[in-house]
């Protein structure tokens, strides 16, 4: 009796005791594959959320959140409906129906998202309501397959705890596999409008191959199962017709064409040239055609751009006049380093421009920008003159060699926001160690010069927390409690505000629009004048072979124009100095509307 009851037990405690090993088999597998496929979407979904709500905390923690809550939920529900409807049939078509969810995001994630982003402006309701109009029944009803597998795999009380344990371990394990596998080998190698439909028509197939084989474990398949098995077939067919008649395409703003897109593993870049048009008739105006590179097409936000046809190397972006205000400081820089590429204008300007530039060394993480911007913006550029160097901006300066006498931070991430570690007082310490003697530091901030009211967001909270950790010291950075007198010296001594403005706007004007600004560093013992500024302006951009080779008028009007009414020390009173040990970038560009 007790061997009987023993073997009772074994059998009951192995994963489909009650259905047969093929059974069984088919359970482990749904578990398994449901698991990955719920987190290759979580994965995927964050690009999906990118071009409307940007790549920040706030969306990975609305994902996150949201999956757990909508495991939560399945876990729940599914167990209750299990109990009720212990039917193989209803896990295939909770399957293919999740599988169906999936399959659609492609398709209508796109326009969800711009209208959720237009009619929620908050950053940080409007990605987390748009991951549960995309994501959450997806993932709630992947979830509810763990615990019907369960149900389905373990026929009396005895052993199920072994029974639940493997199942909930072979979801995890596929949760893991999920992971990894969409995120290093997925991910870069196709668009994420392809990898959501591949996953969709893969959960329908497991669905039906699924089916098929609980009922075969039960006996021949039934009429009622053929029937059903035919429709799970059908809405594969469907699906698999679907994305081959009418595969996703990219958003592209009105009045562009799109000439390259690719997703890269940090988020997707394209290529797009302004159409001229005139009451829906195209004009052909090959000198007024401006080529872009962007990370961000529904926000039209561009990381740069050239007049393609105008025969020669012609810089469409005005903030980049800004930087040659360095040159009041080094007129004749040898050599020049650029974090962040984005097409690389600065760089090329710089090498065209300037026979003093011996070299300019640009680092950029993502390798799909370097290419595209050397083959649509850059192609003749000397490759010996303009060496990029691929990889993370903080890590790649540890590999350089040399000390630079102009260097620019301008790197910015897909929703227009500068990554947080390439804000801090340790990254900015590490980049003046590189600078030569009387070199120059140039931060390229995208901010607003004031906050308009306390209670409203505060878009000039970004440029005052980056004015205040440039001057900061190592003492108020790291927290020293007794500080020698070398760690009271300030980072940067000087620094000189200058904003981008068109002629005839003022400074003062708007202070609180968005714009971008750029902080230059310098390390002089005492602040240079005003006046003075403009007068050395003057002198560069004047003359028969000026230094500076932009127009003078323009060049002296930025330098007229430079900001010195703030930040006022009540404006830094309430901003942190940015470390590597806390760094709320995120919170603080909540209150920038990233407008071009």
């Amino acid at each position: 009796m007790n061997q009987s009851a023993g073997k009772d037990a074994a059998g009951a405690a192995s994963i489909g005791a009650g259905m047969g090993p093929a059974g069984g088999r088919a359970l482990a597998w749904t578990a398994g594959v449901c698991g990955g496929v719920m987190m290759g979407v979580e994965i995927a979904g964050s690009r999906v959320l990118a071009p409307s709500f940007g790549n920040s905390i706030f969306v990975w923690g609305g994902l996150i959140g949201l999956l757990m809550g909508a495991m939560a939920a399945g876990y729940w529900i599914g167990g209750r409906l299990a109990d009720r409807f212990p039917r193989p049939v209803l896990l295939a078509w909770i399957v293919a129906l999740a599988g169906a969810f999936v399959f659609a995001v492609p398709y209508f994630g796109g326009p969800v998202c711009r209208e959720i982003a237009a009619r929620v402006p908050h950053r940080t309701f409007g990605p987390l309501l748009a991951a549960a109009a995309l994501f959450f029944a997806p993932c709630f009803l992947l979830a509810t397959v763990s615990p019907f597998a369960v149900k389905l795999a373990a026929r009396n009380l005895t052993g199920v705890g072994g029974v639940a344990g493997r199942l909930y371990a072979l979801s995890t394990f596929g949760s893991i596999a999920g992971t990894l596998l969409t995120t290093f080998v997925l991910i870069p190698a196709f668009e994420v409008a392809n990898i959501l439909c591949g996953l969709g028509l893969l959960a329908v197939l497991l669905a039906l191959w699924g089916f098929v084989r609980f009922e075969r474990a039960a006996g021949a398949l039934r009429a009622s199962a053929r029937h059903a098995a035919a429709a799970l077939g059908l809405l594969a067919l469907a699906g698999a017709e679907a994305w081959l008649l009418f595969p996703p395409r990219p958003y592209v703003p009105e009045r562009f064409r799109l000439i390259r897109y690719e997703e890269s593993s940090y988020q997707e870049v394209a290529v797009i040239e302004e159409v001229l048009t005139l009451k829906g008739h195209v004009l052909i105006d090959p000198p007024n055609i401006r080529r872009w590179l962007t990370f961000d097409m529904e926000r039209e936000i561009m990381q740069g751009g050239t007049y393609a046809y105008r025969g020669r190397y012609s810089n469409a972006m005005t903030f980049s006049q800004l930087v040659h205000l360095s040159l009041a400081w080094v007129p004749k820089p040898r050599r020049m380093l650029v974090v962040g590429a984005g097409v690389a204008v600065v760089p090329a300007e710089f090498q065209l421009h300037y026979p003093s530039i011996e070299r300019v060394d640009v680092l950029e993480i993502d390798d799909v920008v370097v290419r595209l911007a050397q083959e649509f913006f850059q192609p003749e550029i000397p490759r010996s003159k303009v060496v990029f160097h691929v990889g993370d901006g903080r890590t790649a300066l540890n590999r350089l060699e040399g000390a630079y006498d102009l260097i620019l931070l301008d790197a910015y991430a897909s929703a227009s926001q500068i990554p947080y570690h390439l804000l801090t007082w340790e990254f900015l310490r590490d980049v003046k160690a590189r600078l030569a003697p009387g070199g120059v530091v140039l931060s390229n901030i995208r901010a607003a010069l004031h906050n308009d009211d306390p209670e409203k967001p505060r878009p000039a909270d970004i440029l005052f927390s980056a004015v205040k950790t440039l001057r900061a010291s190592r003492a108020e950075a790291l927290r020293i409690a007794q500080p020698s007198e070398e760690d009271r010296a300030p980072l940067f001594r000087q620094l000189y505000l200058f904003p981008r403005l068109f002629p005839g706007e003022s400074v003062y004007a708007s202070p609180h629009e968005i714009r971008n600004v750029i902080v230059i560093c310098t390390d002089e013992p005492e602040a240079r004048a005003h006046e003075e500024i403009v007068r050395q302006a003057r002198f560069l951009s004047l003359g028969a072979d000026p230094v500076v080779k932009i127009d003078p008028e323009v060049f002296e009007w930025h330098a007229r124009n430079q900001y010195r009414d703030g930040p006022t020390a009540k404006d830094l009173e309430d901003v942190p100095v940015l470390t590597d040990d806390y760094a709320p970038v995120d919170t603080m560009y909540l209150g920038i509307a990233h407008d071009n």
